[in-house]
């Protein structure tokens, strides 16, 4: 193992690789694969500036509501960091109330949209994890904050 504990960077040092391929989180049931939104992933940068360019002089002024500015951020969000889903359910009620578990609903950029967009706490929560540097650290500064 590797010893990091003489270096305040190695707690800021990600695995390039992994921002861009992506790691797996698990939230309850699911398993979701994300890129880093930012870092070395470009391709998320890129794609949230293409969207939010025709919108600069809102943003810059206030005038953008949270909401759409969630909106506009859930298609750079799939396109470049959402980039697999495993045993992501939908919840069904019938006409008595009850409550079930539906079929594991195939990950696409369409489905990805639709259910982000609709579950924007499992958006914000997904944003967070992706921007949460602990996801991207290399082995060995995971190894030495464990220790």
């Amino acid at each position: 193992m590797t010893d990091t504990s003489g270096s305040v960077l190695g707690m800021f040092t990600t695995n390039k690789d992994a921002e861009v391929k992506g790691k797996w989180v698990n939230i309850g049931p699911a398993s979701f694969l994300l890129a880093r939104a930012g870092g070395s992933n470009k391709k998320f940068e890129r794609s949230v500036s293409s969207v939010l360019r025709p919108h600069q002089r809102r943003i810059q002024t206030g005038m953008m509501e949270n909401s759409e500015a969630e909106d506009l951020a859930v298609g750079p969000f799939v396109d470049a960091v959402l980039l697999d889903w495993k045993n992501v359910r939908p919840m069904k009620q019938d006409e008595d109330g009850e409550w079930s578990v539906g079929e594991p609903i195939p990950f696409n950029k369409d489905n990805a949209v639709r259910i982000l967009s609709e579950h924007r706490d499992l958006f914000r929560y997904l944003l967070e994890e992706s921007q949460r540097i602990a996801n991207f650290v290399p082995e060995f500064t995971a190894d030495a904050a464990k220790n």
